[in-house]
């Protein structure tokens, strides 16, 4: 899952042009002419969707001494590690676990396990954590359970990651990419093969960019958060809102686990969506400022020719530190395009460098 959020990471960054990465980010104005015409300037679509194969849960050294249920079918890797955990008072590292004292029990001992690889192999390789992992083979369609004989603290924390890499029960996840102080939850909806998550079988949890848990509440629709969001844009990091759960999928029991990184969007800035202003050879946009910050517009050029038909000139950005409300000049050479009747932009988009966040975009602006 850690990939899926670079990757939503990535993209926001993407947005970002290269002014970004030049010149004081608090002062100073840089402008930019792209080599050749962007066509597709607009913002990507705000919804997300991923899918799952896996989940995972957090459980203590008590639960794992009395038994784990397993939600797994006939290919399964499973994987025990130690979390840090409050021991006595302190936070500690959980315990390494010993495969040894590893077993499992379903129905008409349908289920058979094997060591992924031996521990000794596996710290050889890197993985020195206390962790185990096993393969797992349960013919039948019920879950098993999963203990260990081993002396844990009952206070100790371990967490059971399953993955179904070739299951035919996959977790489709659409959601927001962002939520607003005006929307009351992040959209989401969530199925397993049509069957749609539901709520009482389903934990939803808040991660603030900080790693800090919040309680959260799936409502089928929706994730409400009882935490208030303080951290605003993508600079501090994303949130991710987990939903773990079960559902019965032709008659089998089907466990899932998802995280959906999202931000917390505020209008910081807005653009005046009249129109664009042409003066002295220049062109310029107003831009309505909610809190200071650094800006980036960037937009794209285009004429009437003598045919009366629309060509795509320039495209071209500008980043400015704005403390109120502006108009801000285009860096567009106009003077090129005198042959053009009619002057007007396209695929207008702002986003606040300061709190990254991609705030809005507009498909034309015409010239006064």
């Amino acid at each position: 899952m850690k990939n899926r959020t670079n990757k939503f990471a990535l993209a926001l960054i993407m947005l970002l042009p290269s002014s970004f990465v030049f010149g004081n980010l608090t002062s100073d104005r840089v402008e930019y002419i792209h080599p050749q015409v962007q066509t597709d300037s607009l913002f990507p679509t705000a919804v997300q969707s991923m899918q799952s194969d896996e989940y995972w849960e957090e459980v203590s050294g008590k639960q794992l001494q009395l038994g784990v249920t397993v939600y797994a079918g006939a290919d399964a890797l499973v994987r025990l590690a130690p979390m840090v955990s409050n021991q006595s008072g302190a936070r500690n590292i959980s315990e390494d676990l010993d495969m040894s004292f590893i077993s499992l029990s379903g129905d008409n001992k349908q289920v058979q396990m094997a060591p992924l690889a031996a521990q000794a192999d596996m710290e050889l390789a890197g993985f020195r954590d206390g962790s185990v992992a096993l393969t797992v083979n349960n013919q039948s369609r019920k879950p098993f359970v999963l203990k260990t004989a081993q002396s844990l603290l009952p206070e100790a924390r371990y967490l059971v990651h399953v993955k179904e890499k070739n299951s035919p029960f996959t977790l489709s996840v659409a959601a927001d990419k962002s939520l607003s102080d005006s929307e009351s939850g992040l959209f989401v909806t969530a199925e397993i093969n049509g069957n749609k998550m539901l709520p009482f079988t389903t934990k939803a949890k808040l991660i603030a960019p900080d790693g800090s848990v919040h309680d959260a509440l799936y409502r089928g629709d929706e994730v409400s958060f009882d935490s208030e969001l303080v951290n605003i844009g993508a600079i501090n990091g994303f949130y991710e809102m987990q939903l773990t759960g079960v559902i019965n999928v032709d008659n089998q029991l089907v466990k899932r686990s998802v995280k959906v990184p999202f931000i917390n969007k505020q209008q910081t800035a807005s653009l005046v969506k009249q129109a664009v202003n042409i003066a002295k050879n220049r062109m310029f946009v107003d831009v309505s400022v909610h809190e200071a910050g650094r800006y980036n517009i960037k937009a794209t050029l285009r004429g009437k020719d003598a045919s009366g038909n629309w060509q795509l000139l320039q495209t071209a950005e500008v980043a400015q530190w704005l403390s109120g409300d502006q108009s801000l000049m285009l860096p567009f050479e106009l003077s090129k395009f005198k042959a053009y009747t009619e002057l007007s932009i396209v695929n207008i988009s702002l986003v606040d460098q300061t709190r990254l966040i991609a705030l809005e975009s507009v498909p034309t602006l015409n010239t006064l």
